[in-house]
């Protein structure tokens, strides 16, 4: 449908990439929050300028929907503004350093705690700090520095507040559930701090040409605290939200969490609202559940957090309620399991809708997993980031071959699945044309390029960022393309990203990001 409001901004590009294939797109009038109108020639839309109109015109430009990351921390990224910012480190001196420059500027009675976007493989000694030489920097406090979603590093005192021995942990390392039972006793942020930071991490993702996110993890806390900086105007780009279902051996304890949830179920708008709830089947390459053992310790295969018949009494409750779910699950042996689960739960009743289930990452699956997945119209989201990311890790917990078979991206689409792309951020980058780049290379960190016939092209890698994340949302209506009706979501680039030189993808920067129709972020005038 076209609206006849009036137009509140008229753009002309040399290239309007709509999402729908075959577009030759070059103008696209705007009123207010929606898009009014396309043509394919830049100024067959000038009879609807008026007077309130504002014309942004280059004939250089490129512009695409606003990108969606489908898996990214949103809740990580508000505390790390405020933590020991570790990953500048690129020696272990200089990552005790900014520990102790921490621990000296932190109250006394509070945590000393590290931004957990790091990781030890961009330290010269290639290794993680020691308990021993986190006391050494701060003997009189907890030290506690995350690593992603699923490991940490601990000193002494923070283990023993945890309940953990340095039997236990020599080395201070925590790995899954640990990491959260050393981890809720640590400090938090006021909360005017955190609303706060709710607006620059997603004024950050803007800046990237990010116009949505989806976070998997909120605790209950959260929740709240995301409508408060709703409410307040901090935020800059739209969130999905997934509240946290903690692993339990008692079905009848996790289903009351959920209906705890449920006041938040169907509340919110186009810019803040709940997608599903989210539950980890096993843990990072470290604790991956694998169909094999490990690659380095033949004696284990990983560890699954859920028991397969526990896993399916809660996703069907789940299903009862109206609820989507989204599961973790790094390992194939984790994504088997769930697929078990998820099979249990749809016995004998209307299939869900495709999307309502749905895993988060299927690092390996094989291709009777993906036929399995598929036939149950389970969501998968893939990043390359992790790829890129943690490669090396994987060949030394996993082995070579099965490395480069993580992430099967191009596997998964000609067999007919239906996936949207994201970073997992603090684990990786949530720059997306970082990701865009990884999905057109596999290209990794350390590792050259692992898997090389998973490679996908451009246009399709671009779809996972758009259309694919709003199927996922069930939000086609409304976003994943340029169409008339649809929000105004749109970002600009000084060149195409689908044309420009695969070197230049990797770090080009957005000149304007627009959220309904409004500037979220704009270089051209250095704000956001």
């Amino acid at each position: 449908m076209e609206t006849t409001d009036a137009t509140t901004m008229l753009i002309r590009a040399q290239r309007v990439w709509t999402g729908v294939r075959g577009s030759k797109t070059r103008a696209i009038a705007i009123a207010r929050d929606r898009i009014a109108a396309l043509a394919d020639e830049p100024h067959a839309l000038d009879a609807r300028i008026g007077p309130s109109t504002q014309v942004l015109d280059d004939p250089a430009w490129c512009v695409v929907p606003a990108l969606y990351d489908t898996h990214n921390h949103l809740g990580e990224f508000i505390r790390n503004f405020a933590l020991a910012p570790v990953e500048r480190a690129r020696t272990l001196a200089e990552f005790l350093e900014l520990i102790a420059a921490e621990a000296a500027r932190t109250p006394a009675g509070r945590w000393v705690q590290t931004s957990n976007a790091w990781h030890e493989r961009n330290l010269v000694e290639q290794r993680a700090p020691t308990a021993e030489e986190l006391d050494r920097v701060v003997p009189d406090r907890p030290v506690l520095c995350r690593r992603g979603g699923h490991v940490a590093f601990a000193n002494t005192r923070a283990l023993a507040i945890g309940g953990i021995s340095r039997e236990q942990s020599p080395t201070g390392m925590l790995e899954g559930n640990a990491v959260y039972q050393v981890m809720q006793h640590a400090t938090r942020l006021p909360p005017d701090e955190q609303i706060e930071n709710v607006g620059r991490a997603t004024r950050a993702y803007a800046a990237t040409g990010l116009g949505a996110i989806r976070d998997p993890i909120v605790r209950r806390d959260g929740m709240g605290l995301y409508e408060a900086a709703h409410r307040n105007g901090a935020i800059a780009t739209r969130c999905r939200l997934m509240p946290l279902v903690q692993p339990t051996r008692d079905p009848a304890e996790a289903i009351a969490a959920i209906d705890g949830f449920a006041p938040w179920r169907d509340r919110g708008d186009d810019m803040l609202r709940v997608w599903g709830l989210k539950l980890v089947m096993d843990g990072g390459v470290e604790g991956a559940a694998l169909e094999a053992p490990y690659a380095n310790d033949p004696t284990s295969s990983g560890h699954l957090n859920w028991e397969v018949d526990v896993l399916a009494q809660v996703v069907s409750a789940a299903l009862d309620r109206g609820w989507r779910v989204g599961v973790h699950c790094a390992g194939d042996g984790a994504v088997r399991t769930t697929l078990d689960a998820f099979e249990r739960a749809c016995s004998g009743r209307v299939a869900p809708a495709p999307g309502t289930l749905a895993i988060e990452h299927a690092l390996l699956a094989d291709g009777e997993q993906r036929a399995r997945a598929i036939r149950l119209g389970v969501h998968v989201t893939v990043q390359h980031a992790l790829l890129y990311a943690l490669a090396a890790q994987m060949i030394t917990y996993w082995g070579r071959e099965r490395a480069a078979r993580a992430v099967p991206v191009r596997d998964w689409l000609a067999e007919g699945a239906q996936l949207s792309a994201g970073t997992d951020y603090p684990v990786a980058s949530f720059s997306p044309m970082e990701s865009l780049w990884g999905f057109a290379t596999r290209q990794t960190l350390r590792d050259g390029v692992l898997g090389g016939e998973q490679v996908i092209d451009r246009e399709t890698a671009l779809s996972l960022y758009t259309l694919g994340g709003a199927t996922l949302d069930g939000e086609t209506a409304h976003r994943g393309t340029l169409e008339p009706g649809k929000l105004a979501d749109l970002v600009a680039f000084p060149a195409d990203p689908l044309a420009c030189p695969l070197e230049q993808l990797r770090t080009l920067a957005p000149l304007f990001t627009m959220v309904g129709g409004k500037l979220v972020y704009d270089a051209r005038t250095a704000r956001s």
